[in-house]
C-alpha cells in the first residue's frame, strides 16, 4: 500500500508467495508517484530459508531508479499476529437422544498459527438441562421440547468469529402435566426423569400439580425407594404405632423396614410418616438402599470444608459423607453448607433421586 499523507491508502500489489521463491519485488512504471509512505500488512508468516526463522516481514532492500533507498520502519514486530477467519465446529451435522450427551470439538482457521482456544454455548434450547461444559460435551435434557438446538464454539482470541452446529434433538418427547413445572425451571430436568420413571408423581389431589416447592414426607420419600425397586410384593409388618393397614404408604415402609431401609425413631419407636424428611435422614435411607442393593458405597468424602458439618448427627455422618462423594448431594449456598437438618423440598429430592439413579440404578 501506498500513501501521501499517512492516512489514504491505495492497495498497489499482493502477493501469495507459495512458489518457493524467498523473495517479491513489484516495479513501478517510471514517472509514478509512489508517495512518502509505504505500508506492508502481512497475512502470512515468512520463514527464511537459511536461518530457519520465522519472521511477521523481512525486507533486504529497497530500489529507486536503480539505486539503494534507506526506510523507516515504524514498528518490527517480532512475529505476525494471528488473524482469525472462521471456526469449524466437528461433527458439522449431528443428531442426539434425549437424555444423551455428545461431544464436539473446533479447529480455529486463521493466519500465523492462530490459537485453538475455544469456549462452547448451546442455543434455542428450552430445558433448563440442555447444556455444554468447557470441554464440548453437549447434555441434551431428557425433557427438551425443542427439536434442533445450535452448538457454538466461540474463539477466545477473538470473539467476534465464532462457528456453529445445528444439532437434531433425536428421541420420544411428552410434555410434563404439571402446570407448577417449566422447561426453565432449575429442577424441570429431574422432574421429568422421575415423573417419566413413575417414581414421583402429581401432587395430592391435583394430578396438575407437583409441588416442586413443598417439602417431601418421610412416607413420600420411602415410597420413591419402593417404587424404583419395582414396587414388590410386601407383607404388612405392624411395626410402628403410627403407620395404619389402610394408609397410603403401608407397603411401602413395611418394605423398607423388611429392607433396613427404615428403623424408625428410636425414643418413641415411631414412624412419623407425615414429618417432612431432612436432607440427613433422606442421606440415610438412600444409603442403607444403596447397601441393600449391594451398589458400591465405598466412595466418602471429608465434610470439612462445609462451615456446618459439625452439625451433622452422628448416626448420619457416613450417609451423609458418602451421599456426598457420590455427588448426590453438593451443598447449598455455593456449596458452604450441608444444612442437614432442614427439609428437602420435592424438587431437591426429585433432583438427589435423579442423580442417584443415573449413577447407581441399572435400567
Amino acid at each position: 500500500y501506498i500513501s501521501t499523507d499517512g492516512v489514504n491508502w491505495e492497495q498497489i500489489a499482493d502477493y501469495n508467495q507459495n512458489d518457493g521463491a524467498n523473495k517479491s519485488e513489484h516495479t513501478f512504471e517510471a514517472g509514478t508517484a509512489v508517495g512518502r509512505y509505504l505500508k506492508i500488512r502481512v497475512t502470512q508468516p515468512v520463514k527464511d530459508k537459511e536461518s530457519n526463522q520465522t519472521y511477521a516481514l523481512r525486507i533486504y532492500e529497497m530500489k529507486a531508479a536503480g539505486k539503494l533507498v534507506s526506510f523507516i520502519a515504524d514498528e518490527l514486530p517480532e512475529q505476525a499476529v494471528p488473524v482469525i477467519s472462521n471456526v469449524t465446529v466437528i461433527p458439522t451435522s449431528s443428531s442426539v437422544e434425549r437424555g444423551s450427551s455428545q461431544g464436539y470439538s473446533a479447529v480455529v482457521g486463521g493466519t500465523y498459527n492462530p490459537s485453538q482456544e475455544v469456549t462452547w454455548s448451546v442455543e434455542g434450547s428450552a430445558a433448563a438441562g440442555t447444556v455444554i461444559d468447557e470441554n464440548g460435551v453437549l447434555y441434551v435434557s431428557l425433557g427438551e421440547p425443542q427439536d434442533t438446538v445450535t452448538v457454538r464454539a466461540t474463539s477466545v482470541q477473538d470473539p467476534s468469529v465464532s462457528g456453529t452446529v445445528t444439532v437434531t434433538v433425536a428421541g420420544d418427547y411428552t410434555p410434563l402435566n404439571f402446570e407448577d413445572v417449566v422447561p426453565g425451571d432449575w429442577f424441570y430436568d429431574a422432574v421429568y426423569y422421575v415423573n417419566l420413571k413413575g417414581i414421583m408423581t402429581g401432587y395430592g389431589e391435583n394430578p396438575t400439580s407437583f409441588g416442586p416447592y413443598d417439602t417431601m414426607k418421610r412416607a413420600e420419600f420411602a415410597a420413591t425407594l419402593y417404587r424404583i425397586t419395582g414396587s414388590p410384593e410386601t407383607e404388612i409388618i405392624e411395626k410402628f404405632p403410627d403407620v395404619g393397614a389402610e394408609d397410603w404408604f403401608v407397603e411401602a415402609v413395611s418394605w423398607a423396614v423388611e429392607a433396613g431401609v427404615v428403623q424408625g425413631y428410636g425414643d418413641t419407636q415411631t414412624f412419623r410418616p407425615i414429618n417432612s424428611i431432612q436432607r440427613q435422614e433422606m442421606a440415610v435411607m438412600l444409603y442403607r438402599y444403596a447397601q441393600y442393593m449391594g451398589y458400591d458405597t465405598s466412595a466418602k468424602a471429608d465434610l470439612g470444608s462445609y462451615e456446618d458439618a459439625d452439625q451433622v448427627f452422628d448416626y448420619a455422618r457416613e450417609a451423609m459423607e458418602w451421599a456426598v462423594g457420590s455427588g448426590i448431594i453438593s451443598g447449598k449456598y455455593g456449596e458452604t453448607l450441608l444444612d442437614p437438618s432442614s427439609g428437602t423440598s420435592r424438587a431437591e429430592c426429585a433432583v438427589m433421586l435423579q442423580r442417584f439413579m443415573t449413577k447407581f440404578v441399572q435400567e
